[in-house]
């Protein structure tokens, strides 16, 4: 009874942040993406609260370009990613990360959950967006899925004002090369 409320209490909450009154109650809400960097914490109780609704996507990145990037992000005080601003304290947390998504890889259905190389998906778009949106149940036409910045839906996540730039280009991917001397 617990997860169910958990569920609910979720669900209200992501509706709230979209905007809509309940998932899915909109045509214009048909889905929504929480990219939040701490959900892989939450997996078990979103597995347990969604069922055979769940369907989350781990986006894996080379370590190091993970680290860099949350390293250069100032996320505010209140976020609670301070871990972020401390070398060691990123580099133990993105282990531990890589550890739980192993193991809800091992331990939750194929079809809750599956895993997308940034990488892949940065230099070939079409190809991993149109397996993603397969396995997903998503029209594969829908043009604020392949264009988020091209979309007027809200982004609320430090990513939001890379969500409304233009696509990645593949010369970003190793901005954190340049530091390789310093890391251990």
């Amino acid at each position: 009874d617990d997860v169910e409320d958990l569920g609910r209490t979720y669900r209200a909450r992501i509706a709230q942040r979209a905007g809509i009154g309940s998932l899915g109650e909109t045509a214009n809400a048909s889905y929504i993406v929480d990219a939040d960097l701490e959900n892989v914490w939450w997996l078990g109780a979103a597995a347990a609260a969604l069922g055979d609704d769940l369907r989350a996507v781990i986006v894996r990145r080379d370590a190091r370009a993970t680290a860099f990037s949350c390293y250069k992000t100032a996320f505010p005080p209140a976020s609670g990613r301070m871990w972020t601003d401390d070398p060691e304290d990123l580099g133990g947390r993105l282990k531990a990360i890589r550890a739980l998504e192993d193991h809800w890889l091992a331990t939750l259905p194929e079809t809750s959950l599956k895993v997308v190389s940034y990488e892949k998906l940065i230099g070939d778009p079409e190809a991993v967006l149109n397996e993603l949106f397969e396995w997903l149940g998503v029209d594969s036409d829908c043009a604020a899925c392949r264009r988020p910045n091209a979309t007027a839906a809200a982004f609320t996540s430090a990513g939001a004002i890379a969500l409304r730039a233009p696509a990645f280009h593949l010369s970003g991917l190793e901005g954190w090369a340049r530091y390789e001397p310093f890391l251990e």
